[in-house]
């Protein structure tokens, strides 16, 4: 599929899975962006929509300047829309306040910035992070949290070291 600016790639990991029938993420006819940045009416994001399943991994690809980031922002709730519905989970999201769309997400939108030693201790394994993250979310047994860890490195082919 692709936007003006750049390309989403898909990738289905739920073939093994029960279907939701809702999507978990749905952007309807989106608009949002910036005039030297500054929020701006004429956006970055012209009517974009899309859908996400659950189970599915999707992937922005594009031209710095392109989008990515301002759909990312947008998505997480960092920058409100000027125009269109943003659906998680089967609830509309878009123009709450901080603290009820994070009640209504349940904490399930995130955004890992593109500097990754901003975003992980490079002194310590991947690994050991998303086992970290999962305690905050609150996996309470260290043998769940390792598995879970385990085997999130090995559906996106990585190790843990």
């Amino acid at each position: 599929m692709e936007h003006d600016n750049f390309q989403i790639q898909r990738h289905d990991q739920s073939s093994n899975q029960i279907q939701d029938e809702v999507d978990l993420l749905i952007l309807d006819d989106v608009v949002a962006g910036y005039v030297n940045n500054v929020p701006d009416q004429r956006g970055v994001l012209h009517h974009l929509s899309l859908s996400v399943a659950r189970g599915e991994t999707l992937g922005l690809v594009g031209e710095s300047g392109s989008g990515k980031s301002t759909l990312a922002r947008v998505v997480t709730g960092l920058l409100n829309i000027q125009h269109g519905r943003i659906i998680y989970n089967g609830k509309e999201i878009q123009g709450l306040k901080w603290k009820e769309r994070l009640a209504r997400t349940e904490r399930g939108i995130q955004m890992v910035f593109q500097d990754p030693f901003s975003s992980f201790n490079p002194k310590r394994t991947v690994g050991s992070q998303l086992e970290e993250a999962l305690e905050i979310h609150g996996t309470k047994s260290a043998r769940e949290r390792r598995r879970l860890s385990h085997e999130t490195l090995q559906n996106i082919g990585l190790s843990d070291s």
